[in-house]
C-alpha cells in the first residue's frame, strides 16, 4: 500500500520539477530581485498594446501576481478592489507604478472581455508561457503574490491587502518611505 503512494508522490514531485517552478518561503523572498521576461504580453483595457518593460523601468512597482494555479476568471471579481487599490496609490504616489501579472494557459479572450466590462485602465501583463514564474522563485503562498519592488526591482514588501486591509497601510507607508526608491 505504501509503494503506492511513494510512486504517486515521486510522479508529482518530477511533475513540478519537469516546469522549473521552485518556491521560497517569504523570509527569503523579501529582498530577492525579480525579472520580468520579455515574453510578457501587456494589454491595457482587454487591447493588445505596447507596454512599458518593467524590468528596464527604474521606479518602484506593485506588483498583483495571479500565478498558473489560479483560475483567473474566477478572480476577475477581485478587480474592483484592485482598481481602487491601484487609484489610491497613483493618486497618492504617482512614481508607484501598479501593474497585473497573469498566468494565461487559456482564456485570453475571456481575460480580455473582463478587463473592459470592469473599466480596468492599469497595464496588465498576460505570461503565457509561463516564464515569469519560471525565473523566479516565489512563495507557495499565494497571500505573498502581492509585493512591491524597489527601483532595482527587490522585494521590499509582500502581501495580499484583499483579506487584511493593515496590508494596504503598509504599502501606502512604504511608498512614502523615500531610501528603499532613491538612489544612494
Amino acid at each position: 500500500m505504501w509503494r503506492k503512494y511513494v510512486g504517486v508522490l515521486s510522479v508529482l514531485l518530477l511533475a513540478a520539477c519537469g516546469k522549473g517552478l521552485h518556491y521560497v518561503d517569504v523570509q527569503h523572498f523579501i529582498g530577492r530581485k525579480v525579472t520580468f521576461p520579455e515574453s510578457l504580453a501587456g494589454r491595457l483595457m482587454g487591447q493588445d498594446t505596447l507596454l512599458e518593460s518593467l524590468d528596464t523601468v527604474r521606479l518602484p512597482k506593485l506588483i498583483v501576481y495571479y500565478d498558473s494555479r489560479n483560475c483567473n476568471p474566477c478572480k476577475m471579481g477581485e478587480l474592483p478592489v484592485w482598481k481602487r487599490y491601484f487609484d489610491q496609490a497613483d493618486s497618492l504616489f504617482p512614481q508607484v507604478r501598479c501593474r497585473m501579472l497573469l498566468a494565461v494557459k487559456k482564456d485570453a479572450r475571456r481575460l480580455d472581455f473582463e478587463f473592459r466590462q470592469h473599466r480596468f485602465p492599469y497595464p496588465v501583463y498576460y505570461d503565457e508561457m509561463l516564464d515569469f514564474e519560471a525565473a523566479n522563485a516565489l512563495p507557495f503562498e499565494q497571500e505573498f503574490h502581492v509585493f512591491l519592488l524597489d527601483r532595482d526591482n527587490r522585494v521590499v514588501l509582500a502581501g495580499s491587502p484583499l483579506n487584511n486591509p493593515a496590508m494596504w497601510s503598509l504599502y501606502l507607508q512604504s511608498f512614502g518611505q523615500p531610501p528603499a526608491f532613491e538612489d544612494h
